[in-house]
C-alpha cells in the first residue's frame, strides 16, 4: 500500500496516512476499537496508552490510569483474551512473577502512543503540531520496536534448537533483550539490541558479556553464545573484540537481508 501511494520516508508516511483531512488510516484505528469495546470504550483507552507509552505492570498500568487493580484485571483479561490486542511477556527464565503487558499490533501501538493523547489536536486540524511532538519522540518508540523486529528475526535461524524464546528481566531493572535457551545440551543465547546512531564499541559488546552472570541457568554445563545487533554497526575495534570472543554481530543491513 505504501508503495502504491509513492511513499518513501517516514514522514510521507504518517502524514498522508494518518495525519492529514483525509488520511485513510486517521480514525480507523479508533473506529474499529469502539465499536469492538462499546460504551466501555474510554477504559480501554486509557488502558491501552498506558502500556503504549511503556506502563506494563499491573501496578504501573493502575497508577497512571488510576484504575482499582482489581477492576484493571478485568479489562487486561478482556484485552489479552477476548479481543486479543495485548499479551503478557515474561523473561524465559524464572519471570512468571514479573510479566509486563504490551501491544501486539504496532499500527495500533503507535496511534495509542501518538495520536489518541493528541486526539483534540488531531481533530481540530493542527496536524503539523501533532507530527511536532510525533517527531520528538519517534526514537524511543522504534527502539523497542527494532527489539522485537529482530527476535522474530534471530529466532528463525538459532545455533540450536530452543525450548523457550523471548527476553530476560530481572526486578532490579536488569535486561537483555534477546533469550533463549535449549537442553540437552543446555545452551543459552543471549543478545542486545541497540537502535544508535553511533557504530557501538568495546565497551558496549563487554556490557553484554558482563550480563551472562546475572542469568541463573545451569551456570556451570551450558554452553554460551552471544549476539550483538546494531543499527550502526560496529567500530573496527569491536569488530576484532567479537571475532576473537566468538560473538556475532548484525547491523541493520544484515539483519534484513536475513528476512530474505
Amino acid at each position: 500500500m505504501i508503495e502504491d501511494y509513492g511513499l518513501t520516508t517516514y514522514e510521507d508516511v504518517i502524514r498522508t496516512l494518518i495525519l492529514s483531512e483525509n488520511a485513510i488510516l486517521k480514525d480507523e484505528v479508533k473506529q474499529i476499537l469502539v465499536s469492538e469495546f462499546g460504551n466501555n470504550y474510554t477504559t480501554y483507552f486509557s488502558v491501552l496508552e498506558a502500556i503504549s507509552f511503556g506502563k506494563g505492570t499491573l501496578k504501573e498500568i493502575s497508577d497512571t490510569t488510576g484504575i482499582e487493580m482489581k477492576s484493571l484485571s478485568r479489562y487486561l483479561h478482556d484485552l489479552v483474551n477476548t479481543y486479543e490486542i495485548i499479551e503478557r511477556r515474561a523473561p524465559i527464565i524464572k519471570g512468571t512473577k514479573m510479566g509486563r503487558y504490551a501491544i501486539k499490533d504496532q499500527m495500533v501501538h503507535f496511534w495509542f502512543r501518538f495520536i489518541n493523547p493528541n486526539m483534540s489536536f488531531t481533530e481540530s486540524g493542527k496536524y503539523d503540531m501533532v507530527f511536532g511532538r510525533i517527531k520528538t519522540s519517534l526514537s524511543s518508540f522504534i527502539g523497542p520496536v527494532f527489539e522485537q523486529i529482530a527476535r522474530n528475526i534471530v529466532f528463525e535461524d538459532l545455533p540450536f534448537s530452543p525450548v523457550r524464546i523471548g527476553a530476560w528481566w530481572n526486578r532490579r531493572g536488569d535486561e537483555i533483550d534477546i533469550a533463549a535457551i535449549g537442553e540437552k545440551p543446555y545452551r543459552v543465547l543471549l543478545g542486545e539490541v541497540k537502535w544508535n546512531s553511533r557504530p557501538l564499541q568495546v565497551k558496549d559488546i563487554r556490557k553484554l558479556l558482563d550480563k551472562r552472570t546475572l542469568v541463573d541457568w545451569y551456570n556451570d554445563k551450558r554452553e554460551e553464545h552471544f549476539l550483538m545487533i546494531s543499527k550502526a554497526g560496529f567500530t573496527k575495534t569491536a569488530e576484532d573484540f567479537m571475532n576473537d570472543n566468538g560473538i556475532e554481530g548484525r547491523d541493520l543491513s544484515e539483519l534484513l537481508y536475513g528476512m530474505k
